[in-house]
């Protein structure tokens, strides 16, 4: 697969910025905060509940999406679920 031999000198010394973030990097950084949340506080000894880690994760979504001028979606998926599987 070949990607345009400008791509590092566009990313990295002229700083443009991407024409889009995929939802998948927004997603993944919000189950990241929610992780670190919950292994911090067992490495500090205390707990955490699933409410407060789903709200650590919709928080970190809704900030990161913020962040993101555009965001391009999935078809199949188009905001984080409500329910916890933890």
């Amino acid at each position: 697969m070949r990607s345009c031999p400008r791509k590092f000198a566009f990313q990295y010394i002229e700083h443009v910025p991407p024409e889009f973030i995929p939802s998948s990097l927004i997603f993944g950084g919000s189950i990241h905060h929610a992780l670190e949340m919950y292994y911090r506080t067992k490495l500090e000894g205390t707990s955490v509940t699933r409410e407060g880690l789903l709200a650590c994760y919709l928080n970190a979504w809704n900030r990161q999406k913020e962040q993101a001028e555009k965001c391009q979606f999935d078809s199949t998926i188009t905001k984080p679920r409500k329910r916890s599987t933890l």
